[in-house]
Order: structure tokens, then C-alpha cells, then sequence
């Protein structure tokens, strides 16, 4: 067969591998070659990516996105190509950093001319603002399972037979446990004096002939608690114990003693 046959070149391209689709430029390429598309390389854009990104938190959920880059200039002596972009980060918070402008310059290393250093300027604010917005969001969370973690203990103990008993406020005298005022929630869900007393997971109604009270338990302990009402207003309580509740006797005196005092009192009218 004859080598300058059309179906030898083919079974000889074959055979080498040959192609017609050109390679793609590498950075270094377009970088030797000023290439404007050397701004958005894959590799160079990467690279600014993880200069961006802080390092000592977790960015996983964080994206680093560029747009209307160019090439302001390239440098011919050294092969430095200075570029500018737009750059803006966004995360599971939504936008963390909007669109903000950046230069960033790409040269040969001079270690091994046959890679690329990079160099940015204008990005220590969008780490900052990246670290602090990650940062914010830990803590956010943290404080949801501690608040979580709160809630299920204070869930658990706040039961009609945890509140049954008489309560009064904690800003009332010591005397209040019999003197009132207090609240006597009884096992019936009635109230004394009238009225109907209920209570759904945290929230604690109060239901009389003559007004509604609706409140939320933000804290207890087995003998007090906390409810607020939607306004706001917070009101602390203290459970009342058998020895609270028993009317304290009055000073004793015999008969003896009672003759005496009257003995000494001085006669109506004397000196």
C-alpha cells in the first residue's frame, strides 16, 4: 500500500493518537502569552478562592463567585498579567459579602517558572467579614441547642402535678402564703375563688369569670418559676410549703399573766 495513501494517513494517525481538537491553553500559556483569559482560569480562580476564605473556620457551605473580571495590564519583561474582578461570597445566611471590587496579579514563580503564583489585594475585609459571619452562625446555632437542650428539661418538669399547690409571687411579703395574695392551682384545674386554671406544654392559662390570663413558663425548678405574659412582663413565683401556709400563732399569755398587766395598768384618769 502506498504510504501517501489517504487510508495509510489515517491508520498512521490512528496509531499515533493524532486529533484534531487542539489542546486547551494552560494558565502558563495564556499567562506567557498575555492572554486576557489567563483572569479566569480555572486554576487562578481557585487559587484566589481559597486565599479568600478564611482558614481557621469551617466554609464549606460558603461560595466564592467572581464576575466582570479584566485584564488591566501585562507586563511583557516579566510576565505579569495585573487583573480586577468583582467578587462575592454567599452561604447557608444568604449573601454574606455583596459584590466588591479586587485586584489580583499573576507571574511565574521563580522557584519553578513552570508554575503560577498569585497575589490579591483588597480581600483582608471579605476574610473578616467571612470569619465573623461564620462565626456569628456557630454561635447562633450553639445557642439554639442550648436553648433546645433547656426547653426539653424545663418541658419535662413543668406538669399539672408539678404546679398543683399554692403559689405566690415572690415580690410579696413573707406572710403572703397565708395572707395572700396567692393562686391555689388545684388538682381539679379549678381555681380557689373560682376560675379554671390550664396548662399546654409551656403555656399557662388562667381563666376566671371575669378575665383571661395567658402566660409562658420561660423557667422552673421544682419550687419556683417564671411566666411571662406576651407583653413581655415577667412575673417570678415561689411555691408555698405546709409551714408557709400555717397562720403563725399569737404571743402566749396566762391568766396570770393577763391579771398582772391588768393590775399595773394606770387607773383611767389618775397621774
Amino acid at each position: 500500500m502506498n504510504s501517501g495513501h489517504p487510508f495509510a494517513v489515517i491508520v498512521a494517525c490512528l496509531a499515533a493518537g493524532c486529533s484534531n481538537t487542539a489542546q486547551p491553553a494552560s494558565t502558563m500559556d495564556l499567562l506567557q502569552q498575555g492572554d486576557v483569559k489567563v483572569c479566569i482560569a480555572p486554576e487562578v480562580e481557585d487559587t484566589v478562592r481559597r486565599m479568600i476564605l478564611p482558614k481557621n473556620v469551617d466554609t464549606s457551605g460558603y461560595t466564592v463567585s467572581f464576575s466582570e473580571t479584566t485584564l488591566e495590564g501585562f507586563d511583557k519583561g516579566v510576565t505579569k498579567a495585573a487583573c480586577n474582578a468583582n467578587v462575592w461570597v454567599s452561604g447557608p445566611e444568604g449573601e454574606v459579602v455583596p459584590r466588591t471590587p479586587f485586584d489580583f496579579v499573576i507571574k511565574p514563580s521563580a522557584q519553578d517558572t513552570s508554575t503560577f503564583i498569585v497575589t490579591v489585594t483588597g480581600t483582608g475585609a471579605i476574610t473578616a467579614q467571612i470569619a465573623t459571619t461564620i462565626g456569628d452562625a456557630g454561635l447562633v446555632r450553639e445557642e439554639a441547642k442550648e436553648q433546645e437542650a433547656q426547653n426539653s428539661a424545663l418541658t419535662a418538669l413543668v406538669k399539672d402535678g408539678w404546679l398543683t399547690g399554692r403559689w405566690v409571687e415572690v415580690s410579696k411579703g413573707s406572710n403572703a402564703c397565708y395572707e395572700g395574695p396567692y393562686v391555689d392551682f388545684e388538682r381539679n384545674h379549678h381555681l380557689e375563688g373560682g376560675g379554671r386554671w390550664k396548662l399546654a406544654g409551656l403555656q399557662l392559662s388562667l381563666i376566671t369569670p371575669s378575665s383571661s390570663v395567658n402566660e409562658t413558663i420561660t423557667s422552673a425548678d421544682v419550687s419556683s418559676f417564671t411566666s411571662e405574659t406576651a407583653d413581655g412582663t415577667a412575673t417570678n413565683f415561689r411555691r408555698c410549703t405546709r409551714d408557709d401556709m400555717a397562720e403563725p400563732a399569737g404571743p402566749y399569755r396566762d391568766d396570770e399573766d393577763a391579771g398582772e398587766a391588768a393590775s399595773n395598768a394606770p387607773a383611767e384618769g389618775g397621774a
